[in-house]
């Protein structure tokens, strides 16, 4: 470790749903160092982010937060999410960070950023969608499968009846958009849709490519970071 001590703990918080969700931090960086948190995707634990806590602990202080899923997320509001997340931040010393969401995770990472984009240095959304789709999912069309999903895609991505339709890139944080080839079209028009956003494909398929293709990744949320 070059940057000091490392501090590794795992504490775990109640959501706003009363569910259990958990938090693996790794302080190795020092009390200088900028904050890197990743909010997993459904199913996985701090484990799937392996690859960038190694990569980054030297330079970041790294917060890992899992336990996350659709049904749960649906049982509370967007910005009750967004306080949990943001007290699980502060009481770990962290008031500014760049947060990385994937899967399930980036719409929690996306929500997070609107109510707090004073906090936010970046955000990577990886293997997501905009939060439209989210909105869309939850109503009558919530049966679609990601084929499906990208058929309909301009009624998603430009529904301006959305609750939420826009990330606040402007003049604030840089937003990237991390995608496998097969889900290109969404990505494209997801990036069309955002003003000041970066979009990353890569040969794969989109699913955890942060484990799949980690040097890559890891290069590219680098350079959306330091950009």
């Amino acid at each position: 470790m070059k940057g000091g001590q490392a501090l590794i703990r795992e504490n775990t918080f109640l959501s706003p749903v009363d569910l259990e969700y958990k938090s693996f931090i790794h302080s190795a960086a020092g009390k200088n160092a900028d904050f890197l948190v990743c909010l997993a995707d459904q199913g996985k634990d701090f484990s799937s982010f392996d690859s960038q806590i190694r990569y980054f602990e030297d330079s970041l202080n790294i917060i890992v937060i899992w336990g996350f899923n659709k049904s749960s997320f649906c049982s509370a509001s967007p910005r009750e999410y967004a306080d949990w997340i943001q007290r699980v931040l502060t009481e770990n010393g962290c008031h500014q960070a760049h947060i990385v969401g994937v899967g399930t995770g980036s719409f929690m990472a996306q929500y997070f950023a609107l109510c707090n984009s004073q906090m936010v240095l970046s955000l990577a959304c990886v293997n997501g969608s905009p939060l439209s789709c989210y909105r869309f999912f939850k109503t009558e069309k919530s049966e679609m499968n990601g084929t499906e999903c990208i058929r309909h895609l301009p009624d998603l991505v430009l529904d301006e009846h959305s609750a939420v339709r826009r990330i606040p890139v402007r003049n604030t944080f840089r937003f990237g958009i991390f995608s496998g080839r097969d889900m290109a079209p969404l990505a494209m028009s997801w990036k069309n849709a955002e003003t000041r956003s970066y979009l990353y494909l890569f040969d794969n398929s989109s699913a955890e490519i942060n484990e799949s293709s980690p040097t890559k990744f890891n290069h590219c949320l680098e350079g959306l970071m330091s950009s």
